[in-house]
């Protein structure tokens, strides 16, 4: 029996909005009783992208990647006063 092309992409759309269904609901249970910037960065580091993370927590992209970006700076910043020894 030959297949259509096409007839495997119909089927397999249900699957991928019930996986997409089911990351949404996990990374709202990874979010569930945190602030909304420890959210984000939980969020961001399984992978989600800032768009999802600001659609899942009722914010923008924008406020999300700010966020990012802060944490990141001052992790780098704690990264580089570790480094320096002082004399006392």
């Amino acid at each position: 029996m030959a297949r259509r092309e096409g007839v495997a992409h119909d089927q397999s759309e249900p699957v991928i909005l019930a996986l997409h269904r089911i990351a949404k609901l996990l990374a709202l249970i990874l979010a569930e009783g945190k602030t909304k910037t420890d959210a984000i960065l939980r969020l961001s580091g399984v992978g989600f992208p800032p768009g999802e993370i600001a659609e899942l927590l009722g914010t923008t992209p924008n406020t999300v990647s700010v966020v990012i970006h802060q944490a990141r700076k001052m992790a780098k910043g704690r990264k580089s006063s570790r480094g320096v020894q002082t004399r006392g």
